[in-house]
């Protein structure tokens, strides 16, 4: 990008920032922007759900608060594991909604344990590109925690090469997570030409009807005692493996893509969009320069986020796609990867920077404030 296009995309963000902050002055907003200051009340419920996601990374930046990744980076592309969930009733009368943990053990009840083994050897033959994932995004945000303390030292060209770096190590990890998702997916396809007619329309009673399947029934009982006989982690790990086989061969491209699929924040840690109370405290701890700068954030990041969920849509597509092929292609998988890899490293460090020029306009006071009654929270 040259000087003058970054001036005139400055210039566009100003003039977007300003039109956004006339409308929250005239009060015009969401309902979840009347829980946040003044200026922020003319934000749309997305608009505020939003900014209340980057407030609470930024409080977890200025904590230094580091968090480890689940235990599966591609869950969301093989959907909601089966739509809606079973459910029981507790002791009252209450209805609880199953775990993914008892999906997975209702579909293993339909199972034979031969095909049980299976799955196993699935599970285990995937832990080395899970592993390769796990090591390609530990690398990067190592790199983008780098912000931290950087700013006031870095010139110019010390931040186009960071930058370059950090999105080289987004495009590895991006073409990581797309192995992990093209080889379970496959895996998948595979395991569901062993299966029976029968277990076939098991699988399709469990997605249209959930409800109908008990914990208390005799087959679920039996799959629950052959995993006790089984050393941890596999009895989790089995048990995740069907639910997510079930939920991909049972639900669509377009059902999948439903979830709206946005992980970024990921990187920097984990988000509510449910604004926490903490949330608002927060922002009101801010100056009005300082609340702007969360505002620039949102406005800068949304082309970039906006694209991320396109293509992760469209990776899904192809990825159910896969259903009705019999050769296996991967490098557009591959590519495409590296492509939601590097818009993901983008968000990230745009969000990085922010975060940390804003903790270091903090005054001693907000600083104290914020370690004292915000951080701790989290």
């Amino acid at each position: 990008m040259t000087l003058r296009k970054f001036a005139c995309y400055l210039l566009m963000l100003l003039v977007t920032h300003v039109a956004a902050s006339q409308a929250c002055a005239q009060g015009k907003g969401g309902v979840l922007a009347r829980r946040l200051p003044a200026k922020f009340q003319g934000l749309s419920n997305d608009q505020a759900r939003e900014i209340g996601m980057l407030a609470e990374l930024n409080i977890k930046w200025i904590g230094d608060i580091r968090e480890t990744p689940g235990a599966d980076p591609v869950v969301d592309l093989f959907g909601p594991y089966g739509g809606q969930r079973a459910t029981t009733e507790d002791e009252m009368g209450n209805t609880i909604v199953v775990d993914e943990n008892e999906r997975g053990l209702i579909v293993l009840s339909g199972l034979s344990r031969p095909q049980m083994g299976s799955l196993l050897r699935i599970a285990m033959d995937l832990k080395p590109y899970l592993r390769d994932y796990y090591l390609a995004r530990a690398k990067l945000i190592s790199k983008i925690r780098r912000c931290r303390d950087r700013e006031e030292k870095e010139t110019a060209a010390d931040a186009r090469t960071f930058e370059k770096e950090v999105i080289e190590l987004g495009k590895l990890m991006g073409e990581a997570e797309a192995r992990v998702a093209v080889n379970q997916a496959w895996a998948y396809i595979g395991a569901e030409a062993a299966f029976a007619e029968e277990q076939k329309n098991y699988l399709r009673m469990l997605r249209e009807n959930p409800d109908a399947f008990k914990l208390d029934s005799p087959a679920v009982k039996a799959a629950r005692d052959l995993l006790q006989q089984l050393e941890e982690p596999y009895p989790i790990l089995l048990q995740d493996t069907a639910a997510k086989l079930a939920s991909f061969l049972g639900n669509t491209a377009e059902t999948n893509a439903a979830r709206r699929p946005h992980r970024s924040a990921t990187l920097l840690g984990k988000a509510s969009p449910r604004m926490p109370d903490d949330v608002p405290r927060f922002l009101e701890t801010l100056t009005p320069a300082q609340q702007d700068r969360l505002l620039l954030l949102l406005n800068a990041e949304r082309p970039f986020t906006s694209d991320y969920v396109k293509k992760r849509v469209e990776f899904l597509v192809a990825l159910d796609g896969l259903k009705k092929v019999t050769t296996l292609q991967d490098k557009k998988f591959i590519a495409a990867g590296a492509q939601m890899g590097e818009l993901e490293a983008r968000i990230a460090l745009a969000q990085a920077r922010a975060f940390e020029q804003l903790r270091l306009s903090l005054a001693p006071a907000q600083l104290f404030f914020v370690e004292q009654n915000l951080v701790s929270g989290q």
